[in-house]
């Protein structure tokens, strides 16, 4: 098997007003290549500062990281924001559109930060075919339904092909419904697209769909039995 990501003993603390907190202590995680992992935790246990750590987006950490074999601190910034750009996406809980675009613009947003390619917006349209909206190209985002919008963020995070989806409570805002539809959105992009996918979530149907479910509690992340992760 292919090793996508590799951490070792990551250790983030804040110091706020003399006082020092550490959220995550001694973290080791690694995964695979068509990995579907979710990390549970209570509400601010750190499971997104885990995150941004392992896509990259925060390198004030002790402790070692690897993506795709490489190690993320010998990296320049212009190397890391490549790698992020080519292999990584990101969903986020609040999804961050820009509502001032229509929907296949807010897809296309990614092309702003790196060489646009011919078949940028054939694939958005393909993208949001797939995902239910390719009815709603020319439609603003400010109109859409939560579940509308968490599909045009998976698109945005789609569009150039990443070999690792990195979501932080993907089906947070979501009713029941549209986050089952997420759910097995998930499965099927592991499966046949052999896409990775690290996924923080409150949801218990997201950690019994995935490959592994681990908790981080105490600043410590521990692999759940399978049993309890369902």
């Amino acid at each position: 098997m292919t090793t996508i990501l590799e951490a070792r003993a990551i250790t983030k603390a804040f110091h706020d007003d003399g006082a020092s907190r550490r959220p995550l202590d001694e973290v080791d995680l690694r995964v695979e290549r068509g990995e579907l992992v979710t990390i549970l935790g209570r509400s601010g246990s750190g499971k997104s500062t885990l995150l941004g750590i392992l896509g990259g987006l925060d390198r004030a950490f002790t402790g070692s990281l690897e993506l795709f074999g490489r190690d993320v601190r010998r990296l320049t910034d212009d190397e890391l924001a490549r790698l992020r750009h080519e292999r990584i996406g990101f969903v986020f809980q609040a999804y961050h559109l820009l509502p001032h675009l229509d929907v296949i613009q807010n897809v296309l947003v990614p092309t702003l930060f790196g060489l646009p390619r011919r078949d940028d917006r054939r694939r958005a349209r393909d993208l949001l075919e797939r995902l239910g909206l390719g009815d709603r190209l020319a439609d603003r985002v400010s109109v859409l339904s939560g579940g509308q919008r968490q599909r045009v963020a998976l698109a945005r995070a789609l569009l150039c092909d990443p070999e690792l989806l990195l979501c932080d409570e993907p089906t947070g805002n979501l009713d029941s419904e549209t986050s089952h539809e997420i759910v097995e959105l998930f499965g099927e992009l592991v499966r046949r697209d052999h896409l990775t996918i690290v996924a923080v979530t409150h949801s218990d149907e997201l950690a019994r769909a995935g490959t592994r479910s681990l908790r981080l509690d105490d600043g410590r992340l521990v692999e759940l039995p399978h049993e309890e992760a369902r």
